[in-house]
């Protein structure tokens, strides 16, 4: 029977189900990174909203409540002062108009302030409607005063002032500061709300970070976990025969290379068995295909048990297997091929409600005398030819190859 040297595989070619469960794994791990990713950018996008809405109230209600405020304030002491200074300087003529106009300018001014307050105030909203009575009130007194100093009765219009203007003058004022104060305040608060919503966005945006990094190394581990899973299946399918679980053909005959390329850098000795187990068309036809199958388990339980540890067992094709023996001698060999053979002698494989007894012929080789430039064929070659002999002499026993 020929044989050859191990034969290099193409390569493996992943089945579809074993791909569909790594694409399924990635595709897995990419939607929980984007669901991730979704939930960040919501986050973001919330928060920013938040803030947005934050800016917009301090500017719309404190900030700008707080300007008109101050703008009404500064227009009403003008005002004031513009009055002061005709009645002090008794203004007449051309001052007396350009003080009228610059006092109705510093009106209208406070009446834009006074809208925006009216409009954006988040306070005490009678107080505001009250420094709208009071202006008005100041006003029909601003009139009175102007129309006496228009007239020259300066002594009538500096009594008007002190006695009338003043007083409603300083109560304007005082609710203005009231406004002014509360829109400051409440920028405050606004502006801490700001902070505390930038903290809040920070830590959720380390959180949904954290997350997203877990879920990418998770993902990633598993895939990696699956692969070489995946890797050590196929590998395991390209060098086991699928049957017995021990080495197929390819597999063998590239452990029996490499331990002849050992003994041929290293010496030492090496010895290699070929099995056939007899009469196996009859169990198959006898027992069917199952039964044949069980024997062949059997067999290769049997070898697990009386092997050594540094032995190997490999299938080479149908019933016929191959032993490989490194650093063992041929008379240490045949003690253990012979002590192998008795006990499958020995063995009932059962089979349903019937048992099955079935025999093993052996050829053994050694490398001893081989030429090295041809040693794995002439090797097997050598116990394909003992074997022939043990197969016609009776089978059932063991016969070593003869240098």
């Amino acid at each position: 029977m020929c044989r050859v040297t191990a034969q290099i595989a193409e390569g493996l070619k992943m089945s579809p189900r074993k791909r569909i469960a790594i694409i399924s794994l990635l595709g897995i791990g990419l939607g929980t990174a984007f669901v991730a990713m979704l939930l960040l950018a919501g986050v973001f996008y919330s928060s920013t909203q938040r803030l947005h809405q934050i800016t917009q109230d301090l500017y719309v209600h404190p900030f700008a409540v707080s300007n008109a405020a101050a703008s009404l304030k500064s227009s009403l002491y003008q005002m004031r002062s513009s009055a002061l200074l005709m009645v002090a300087t008794k203004m007449q003529g051309d001052d007396w108009k350009q003080a009228t106009d610059s006092i109705n300018e510093n009106e209208r001014q406070a009446l834009q302030a006074l809208a925006v307050i009216k409009e954006s105030f988040l306070g005490d909203l009678a107080k505001v409607r009250l420094i709208e009575t009071r202006l008005d009130e100041w006003r029909v007194i601003r009139s009175h005063i102007l129309d006496e100093v228009r007239q020259g009765n300066f002594s009538v219009a500096d009594q008007l002032i002190q006695q009338q203007g003043s007083p409603k003058f300083n109560e304007i004022i005082e609710l203005t500061d009231y406004v002014l104060s509360f829109a400051r305040t409440r920028a405050r608060q606004f502006i801490d709300e700001g902070e505390a919503e930038s903290d809040l966005l920070i830590r959720r945006g380390n959180l949904l970070s954290l997350i997203l990094i877990a879920s990418f190394l998770l993902t990633s581990s598993i895939v990696v976990w699956r692969v070489r899973y995946l890797q050590n299946t196929l590998s395991q399918q390209a060098t086991t025969d699928f049957l017995t679980g021990i080495a197929n053909r390819r597999h063998f005959l590239t452990l029996v290379e490499a331990e002849i390329g050992r003994y041929s850098r290293y010496g030492g000795s090496l010895s290699l068995a070929v099995v056939d187990l007899d009469v196996f068309k009859n169990i198959n036809d006898t027992y069917g295909h199952h039964g044949g199958d069980s024997v062949l388990k059997g067999f290769c339980a049997i070898c697990r048990k009386s092997l050594r540890e540094t032995d190997v067992i490999g299938r080479l094709g149908g019933e016929e297997f191959g032993i490989l023996m490194p650093n063992t001698s041929i008379t240490e060999a045949a003690s253990v091929i012979e002590r192998l053979r008795e006990a499958i002698e020995r063995t009932i494989v059962p089979h349903g409600e019937l048992t099955i007894n079935f025999t093993a012929s052996f050829g053994l080789a050694t490398a001893g005398t081989l030429p090295a430039e041809s040693l794995l064929a002439e090797l097997f070659r050598c116990a394909d030819e003992a074997l022939y002999q043990a197969k016609n002499s009776g089978r059932n026993r063991v016969v070593i190859a003869q240098a």
